[in-house]
This record gives structure tokens, sequence and C-alpha cells, in this order.
């Protein structure tokens, strides 16, 4: 039986698409000026004490680059390689990539209805469902968990990504309104093992400045 493993799990920094409001899903949208500096930020406090008091023992993120962009200055602090997964990228929303919610509405009201409403099968045309999410996730999560078994990985991924670890930790369904944060360059820690999972540490800020919500 496998020990159990730490994620050090971050939501990547800040993109001027975050700021507007845009759905970004599988767009190759860059870090925002503000979004690099939560980067830095995320890597000196890693670098310093580790996050979760324990050695990490790698760094692993989305190949999407608003998540490349935060893990780089990560991995560099920690002197570690940085590891790719495509199985950690934002749900993919299809036609809607590069709206607004409001856009959205008015294009779509039975789509934006759906998607409001976190229906778990809904795929917007083009895109992925929930539920095809969460088996992507999990399929991505369990691989790391496994690979590193009784050692602490930090994590760098999206707030549809972040949604999904959380619900599985806490047994949330799909169709729940969130109540939780997932705020850009948040700290949040999770363990997962044979004895179950247990989320320790949820949606800390680090520094003083801004951090933005997921819509």
């Amino acid at each position: 039986m496998n020990p159990a493993c730490t994620l050090i799990l971050i939501r990547h920094g800040e993109t001027l698409w975050n700021r507007e409001g845009r759905i970004q899903g599988h767009t190759d949208t860059d870090l925002a000026p503000e979004g690099r500096n939560q980067a830095g930020r995320v890597a000196r406090y890693l670098a310093r004490d580790g996050g979760s008091g324990a050695v990490i023992a790698a760094v692993v993120a989305s190949d999407l680059k608003r998540t490349r962009q935060t893990a780089e200055p990560i991995a560099q602090a920690l002197r570690l390689d940085l590891s790719l997964e495509p199985g950690l990228r934002e749900r993919d929303f299809g036609e809607f990539q590069g709206l607004t919610h409001a856009q959205i509405e008015v294009r779509d009201p039975d789509g934006y209805a759906r998607l409001s409403a976190r229906d778990p099968g809904f795929a917007p045309r083009g895109g992925e469902s929930l539920e095809g999410l969460r088996a992507r996730v999990m399929a991505s999560i369990d691989r790391i968990c496994e690979r590193y078994a009784g050692s602490t990985c930090v994590v760098v991924t999206h707030g549809g990504v972040l949604d999904i670890i959380r619900r599985r930790a806490t047994g949330m369904e799909l169709s729940a309104k969130r109540d939780f944060v997932l705020p850009n360059a948040a700290l949040n820690i999770v363990t997962c093992g044979p004895t179950g999972w247990r989320v320790r540490v949820w949606g800390k800020a680090l520094g003083n400045g801004r951090s933005l919500d997921e819509l």
C-alpha cells in the first residue's frame, strides 16, 4: 500500500483575460504583469519554507503557457525540473472560449443556463463536460499521487481543475454550487492516499497583491 502524497496546488497567476472576465479554457494566454509578480511571490514562499513543511520532490504543471509561466520560477527557486502534464489543462469550453458570461448568455441562453447550473453532462459545442473534465483530471492526479507517494509535489494548474480536486477531496457533487474560493496564485494543500483525501489548506493568499477568484 502506497503512503500518502501531499499536493501543493497552485492556480496560475493572473492573465489579462482573468481581469476581463473572459473564459480561457484551452486558449493559450500569457500571464499579465501582475500574474508574473504573483508567480515570483509563490516561488519565494515555497523556496523559503516549502509550504507544507516538507521537502518538495517535484513540480508538475499543465502545458498551457499561463501555467508554465507560473511554474517555471517555482521550479527554478526549488532547483527542480519542471514536468508538463496535458491532463492538468483547464476545461475545454469550446465555442465559449474568449467570451464573457454576459456574451454567452446573449448568444446561447440555453447553453448558458446549463453552464451556470453546473449540469455535469453539458458540453459547449466543441468543448468538454464537467464529467469529462473530472475523468481527465482525476486520471492525471491519480498518476501523480502514485508517482510521488510518500513525497510532496507542487502542481500548477487551473481553477476548473482545482475545483475538481477539491470536490474529490470533500465528496462534493459536481452539480453543487461552489462554496469555496479559487484565487490566482493562492496556496492549496491536499493529501491523497490509501486512507482517503484531506484538504489541509485552501485559498491561502501569499503577499499583499491582488488575487482574482475564478468566475
